[in-house]
């Protein structure tokens, strides 16, 4: 709290010393008066007594407050930073229902151009042509069980792998997966499943995918 203060001192000072003057000369005029009317001096006594009266009614008045400016205290600006969310509770982005392109497909050397489609079962890379004309698919499904690939090429025609992902090698470090060669193709179980995830590809990309699925001989059978 603050409090306003003059050069010369205190207030409470310089307040009290007003006081003793002020009794002073009541006290003196008092007296002055006392005598000068035992003296029988008629003349100046009233005015005298009357001016010790009048002093001694001010020192009865109550004394003027000091005035005191009380400073508000500082406003407290909200903050907007917020501590950091620990590593451990923040959720992974989770890969999306629907097939949908990944950004950035990291590219092979000496291979075509690629594009990479991502969903929780399923991937879909596709190969294009210098003309950006799709030359070849692989279909990846069953990602989150025995994971297989359904591959097409332009030169080649279809077939069908199993992903060795080089988890069952007991003894021996885990490899890269590979593609080994795999028997049947449910190609009417494989044809529903990219139906119910490929809501987002392109029209022609999904048509190109469909149509060598179901011109599969397993898919008529």
């Amino acid at each position: 709290m603050a409090r306003m203060k003059s050069s010369s001192g205190s207030d409470t000072d310089r307040r009290t010393f007003s006081r003793v003057e002020a009794t002073a000369v009541a006290t003196i005029l008092l007296v002055c008066g006392a005598v000068l009317l035992t003296w029988g001096e008629s003349a100046g006594w009233p005015l005298i007594l009357l001016a010790g009266f009048a002093v001694a009614t001010q020192l009865q008045a109550p004394a003027v407050p000091i005035a005191v400016i009380t400073c508000p205290p500082p406003l407290e600006r909200e903050s907007t930073w917020e501590a950091p969310m620990p590593r451990a509770l923040v959720e992974e982005t989770p890969t999306p229902p629907m097939l949908a392109e990944v950004p950035h497909t990291r590219q092979i050397v000496n291979e075509s151009r690629r594009r990479w489609f991502s969903s929780r079962n399923m991937d879909l890379i596709v190969w294009l042509d210098a003309a950006d004309q799709a030359s070849g698919f692989q279909l990846c499904y069953d990602k989150l069980l025995s994971e297989k690939a359904f591959e097409w090429r332009r030169d080649i025609g279809c077939k069908h792998m199993n992903v060795d992902d080089g988890e069952d090698r007991p003894r021996h470090h885990k490899r890269s997966p590979v593609l080994v060669p795999d028997g049947y193709f449910d190609a009417r179980r494989v044809a529903a499943l990219f139906d119910e995830q490929s809501m987002l590809l392109p029209r022609y990309l999904f048509e190109l995918v469909a149509g060598q699925i179901a011109a599969h001989p397993n898919f008529a059978g």
